[in-house]
Parts: C-alpha cells; structure tokens; sequence
C-alpha cells in the first residue's frame, strides 16, 4: 500500500518518506530504546500516525497527544478509545494560551495556524487547496503540564511551520523532556515560518543538541530536500 501511495505522489513530484513501519522499526532500535521513555508528548498528532508507532515501541509509555482539529481529532479519539494509556488532548499548542485560525486543508496533514506559501502548493499540488478557517483553542505545554508529573519524555512536533511558538511555551517542559523528534524545514512552506536553523539555534539555547534525522522528505524534479524530522537530545 505504501509503495502504491507513493507512486501516486510521485506525479506530483512528491515523495511520502513519513511511514507508520518505518517510524516503528526506528523506534524500537536499541539507542531509541535506551532512553526507556515514561512519557510521549506528541504535538501534531493528526489522525495518530506517530502515536501507533510509539506506542509499539514504548507500550507502558503514556502519550499526551495533541491535535486541534474537530474531525481529525475524532478519528484520533476513537483509535485509542481502548488505549488508556495514550490520552488525546483537543488542543493546539504554541507559545501562549489564546484562540487562534487555523488553514484546513483539504489533505488534513497539511492543515497548519499558518497560511501555506505559494511555494508549498507548486511543490506538493494534492495540497493546494485549503478549505476553510476555523479558531481552534492554543495552549502552552508549561502550562497544560503545570500540575501533571512528567518524566524521561521524548517530544515529538509535527505542526507545518508553528514548531518555534511550540518551543517557545515549553521552558519549564524541555527541562523533562531527553529527546526532540521536529519536524522542519529547509524551505519557506508557511508564510512567517521558522526554517531548520532558527529550530537548531532555540534548541541550542535550550542545551539541546542536534544528533542526526528521523525522516526525510523530498521534492521537485531534483528530489532536493524539503524538510527532515530532526533529532536532538538533551547535553
């Protein structure tokens, strides 16, 4: 299924790198695995990607995971309706506790708080049309994470652009967190976006540092670098 999902993108000039397996299979290598995560904290969770592979990677693990939009959040919900460990929060996170407009897009992972760039649509055109603005509610991890008990944690950020307001609300949080799955980017796909270097140089202030690619997405006639999932660990 894989395979055929991603010759269909391949006319468009993209290639869907993100696979459930893959994330699995990574997961549950021995260095992973040597960190012996308590606590998943998955930021963009969409319809439960990321959390069905760490949840086989890391069963006694509790997942806090996140998601703003109302239909997306419903598939996530009923996923895991029989999971009590993983706990699906109908939340956006960034850097302060407010309500915000969020771009639906008509391919959901693509939906983002920021408006998709020109630039993104000629690269990936599945993702060209945007349907709709909804508010969605925001809040900061140090604040939903204020009087809950956190440990061994690893971060996982996948939010198209918004991942510097996400790390902007997390000091007190990043303090229990050891590892940083985010996405970024090398590319403008958001307008006012934080490309790879603004992530690399927060996370450094932060004593994180940058220790190698989770995934990596490409596109265009080139096949050049668009975005990778980076790592970063806590020093």
């Amino acid at each position: 299924m894989i395979k055929l999902i991603n010759k269909i993108l391949s006319k468009f000039n993209a290639a869907l790198i993100k696979t459930m397996p893959h994330a699995e299979f990574k997961l549950k290598q021995k260095w992973y695995q040597s960190f012996n995560f308590k606590y998943i904290i998955d930021v963009g969770a969409n319809a439960g990607q990321f959390a069905i592979s760490v949840t086989k990677a890391f069963p006694d693990a509790t997942v806090y995971a996140f998601e703003p939009l109302p239909e997306t959040f419903n598939d996530l919900n009923n996923l895991f309706k029989d999971n009590h460990k993983v706990l699906p929060i109908n939340k956006g996170i960034g850097d302060k506790n407010t309500k915000e407009k969020f771009y639906i897009n008509n391919f959901s992972p693509v939906s983002s708080l920021l408006e998709m760039t020109n630039k993104h649509k000629m690269l990936f055109p599945q993702s060209k049309n945007t349907q709709t603005l909804i508010n969605v509610e925001i809040e900061t991890l140090d604040t939903f994470f204020l009087d809950k008990t956190i440990e061994k944690a690893l971060l996982k950020i996948d939010v198209q652009g918004y991942e510097d307001k996400v790390l902007m609300g997390a000091n007190e949080t990043l303090k229990k967190v050891d590892l940083i799955i985010v996405e970024t980017s090398f590319k403008v796909l958001y307008k006012q976006q934080a490309l790879f270097d603004d992530i690399y140089q927060i996370l450094k202030q932060k004593d994180f540092i940058f220790y190698g690619v989770f995934n990596e997405l490409v596109a265009g006639d080139i096949d050049e670098p668009i975005q990778i999932d980076a790592i970063f660990i806590k020093k």
